[in-house]
């Protein structure tokens, strides 16, 4: 597993609190890049920023909760320990982020292009990523608790230490992928179980999964 890392130069414009909120929304009132910053204890709830450009910059301790942020491109960023839960991240373009100790519990991803990603310690409890298309991502010791996957085209996608209960799946195919070190069940797929098709699973995983074709098991 080869995932492609954000490189963030030195060098980087740092703004806090609500210096930072004020430098994003003149960019956004002049429809600017926003470019090489570090942002700092920003709190930017139910902001509207949709449609932005974001590129080589840290986002740390921020809260963007509730906000706005549809059709935006996010290049080559870092978040530390931010929140992002209930926001609108929907028709987006993520390439080589990395997310750590991050909150998106609620958000809206649906449609997005992800390549390149990675997230650690996350808590994507019911966000929804619909429709989505992933390439090189690693979820690593996230909880995604009742989150929506569903009718997506996942290539190299990789679980480690997940919670992944009553998640839907519905029409994304899991072939290749080891849910081995992993929590999983309740999952939710179509009738004919082809999304299960090439996945690698545990003996207890696979007795939780028997239970959507209605079987019932017992020891002899």
């Amino acid at each position: 597993m080869k995932i492609l890392q954000p490189e963030l130069p030195d060098l980087r414009i740092r703004l806090e609190k609500e210096e930072a909120c004020t430098y994003l929304k003149k960019h956004k009132e002049e429809d600017e890049d926003v470019v090489g910053c570090h942002f700092v204890g920003m709190d930017l709830d139910e902001a509207s920023l949709d449609g932005m450009t974001f590129k080589e910059c840290i986002f740390e301790n921020c809260r963007l909760m509730e906000c706005k942020l549809e059709s935006g491109s996010w290049i080559r960023n870092e978040w530390i320990s931010c929140d992002l839960s209930g926001s609108y991240l929907t028709d987006g373009y993520f390439h080589r982020n990395r997310f750590r100790e991050c909150k998106l519990m609620g958000a809206n991803l649906c449609q997005g292009n992800f390549q390149e990603m990675i997230l650690v310690e996350c808590n994507l409890g019911y966000s929804n990523w619909d429709q989505g298309r992933w390439r090189n991502i690693f979820y690593q010791a996230c909880d995604c608790e009742r989150a929506f996957f569903s009718e997506g085209r996942m290539k190299n996608v990789y679980w480690e230490n997940c919670r992944l209960v009553g998640v839907h799946f519905f029409r994304t195919s899991l072939a290749g992928m080891d849910f081995t070190q992993c929590e999983l069940g309740r999952i939710t797929v179509s009738d004919t179980f082809a999304e299960l098709h090439g996945a690698r699973v545990t003996a207890m995983q696979a007795l939780d999964l028997s239970r959507l074709l209605g079987i019932e098991i017992v020891s002899e």
